[in-house]
């Protein structure tokens, strides 16, 4: 590979990022991932660092590399989709439950959105382990193909609603978002009544690291499917 462009098993660590389109995060991880900044590479805080890098502006390295040059960009205040609160349950062991697709369309508003957030309500008590992520793609019947855009941490939660931050690629404003769940042993989401129409579950096992895409990923359509409350920021 050139390195111009990422590949399907490429991974997100900080040394290849740093040469590869756009970082989307906080400020500080931006700063303290980016050690070895790139002419033209771009930064999209979600949060403020210092004066280096703010949530109202896109970065760009200039062509000297000793600089950022900071766009003024028109942000949107932080909206969302979807919702967390269901009459069921769905259990996460296992690999990636997705959710219904019908109500994840980003708005048009704006041009780019970047997911700021996923919160689900947590609906098992303990010290299970849960994630949440969102993939765009296509579904077809019993199998679909994926691209991973947002992934939040694995993290322990106890019962109730929680909004865990997020790393996301940047989106063109109309995308259609397939959002999921993951977790271990008895933990679970808020859920509504599966209507048996489409595959919502995709076989394999929970990782804290899934795969960048799938070209065919096995579906399941079992038990019911959980609800994802997705928040985003807009850009013009």
């Amino acid at each position: 590979m050139s390195g111009l462009e990422w590949a399907t098993n490429d991974l997100f660590d900080p040394t290849r990022l740093n040469k590869k389109t756009r970082f989307v995060g906080t400020g500080e991880q931006a700063n303290t991932f980016i050690t070895s900044p790139q002419v033209g590479q771009q930064v999209w805080p979600l949060e403020d660092y210092s004066t280096t890098f703010k949530h109202d502006k896109i970065h760009i390295r200039n062509v000297a590399n000793d600089t950022w040059l900071n766009a003024t960009v028109d942000e949107q205040a932080e909206g969302s989709i979807g919702t967390s609160s269901g009459a069921q349950q769905r259990s996460l062991s296992g690999d990636r439950k997705y959710c219904r697709d019908t109500s994840y369309v980003l708005p048009t508003t704006e041009k780019f959105y970047i997911i700021s957030a996923i919160e689900a309500k947590w609906g098992q008590p303990g010290s299970e382990v849960m994630m949440a992520g969102v993939d765009i793609g296509t579904f077809s019947t019993n199998t679909m193909r994926t691209l991973l855009v947002a992934l939040t941490p694995a993290k322990a939660y106890s019962t109730g609603v929680t909004k865990m931050k997020c790393m996301s690629r940047v989106l063109r404003g109309g995308t259609t978002l397939y959002p999921w769940a993951s977790g271990t042993g008895s933990s679970n989401i808020n859920a509504e009544a599966n209507a048996g129409s489409t595959y919502h579950e995709s076989t394999g096992a929970h990782t804290e690291t899934p795969d960048y895409a799938h070209t065919d990923l096995a579906m399941a359509n079992t038990g019911n499917v959980g609800v994802l409350k997705i928040y985003y920021y807009g850009y013009s």
